[in-house]
């Protein structure tokens, strides 16, 4: 695969020690932010920790970055499933969705005061939120994914961050949808590198949920666009 220099290990909670339980280290999330800490959101407990810097970050202790106010839409099944940094020291955060209520999907985004406010992304053919990721000051990149009855449907989507408003309803333009005979699982996480202005190499990975009928991938392809 080429792929090199791993470094694995279990996430610490607050006292340095693992997690005794799942529902208390559900990591769903995690952002790599400019000043190169690691930032993990969790569900169940919907939380933020930041992990500083270093040899090895998540041996580190976690430290709590105050939450919204008010987290509506949200529970512990349906918390915190996606996170980027959309501009320096600027977070957004995404919920999953729930496909049975079909309501819209929660979010908040830090204004210029790093304030917390709320907004919302239309619910739309059954597809959830399962990763976000940030190309640039203006546009994020959305995962969202399905389960039907051929298997796994991945959605690509551009955010524009020109849309960041107090209860503003986002507007996704839909980019490409990953489906048999492609390679497909339940993909969660999502990452970009800038290769130039207009070419961003993508990295997806799914999750096996210690499932035997489901596999962990992990993809690279190159996404080209003029923004």
């Amino acid at each position: 695969t080429g792929i090199n220099q791993i470094k694995t290990g279990e996430i610490l909670n607050q006292k340095a020690k693992t997690f005794d339980h799942k529902w208390q280290g559900d990591a769903e999330a995690m952002t790599l932010s400019t000043n190169k800490s690691i930032i993990i959101a969790f569900e169940g407990k919907n939380r933020l920790w930041r992990y500083q810097n270093g040899p090895t970050p998540f041996q580190n202790v976690g430290e709590d970055i105050p939450m919204p106010k008010n987290l509506d839409g949200l529970s512990e099944n349906h918390g915190i499933e996606a996170i980027a940094e959309y501009k320096t020291n600027y977070l957004i955060i995404m919920g999953e969705g729930n496909e049975k209520k079909k309501d819209p999907i929660p979010g908040w985004y830090q204004d210029d005061d790093h304030q917390w406010q709320q907004i919302s992304l239309k619910f739309d053919e059954d597809y959830t939120v399962s990763d976000l990721t940030s190309l640039n000051t203006d546009n994020l990149l959305l995962v969202e994914r399905k389960l039907g009855w051929f298997g796994w449907r991945i959605r690509f989507s551009l955010l524009s961050t020109k849309q960041l408003k107090p209860s503003a309803t986002l507007d996704r333009n839909i980019i490409s949808v990953l489906s048999l005979p492609f390679p497909t699982d339940n993909f969660e996480a999502i990452a970009a590198y800038p290769k130039t202005n207009n070419e961003f190499i993508i990295y997806l990975m799914s999750d096996d949920n210690r499932n035997p009928l489901q596999r962990t991938l992990f993809l690279q392809f190159s996404l080209n666009f003029v923004h």
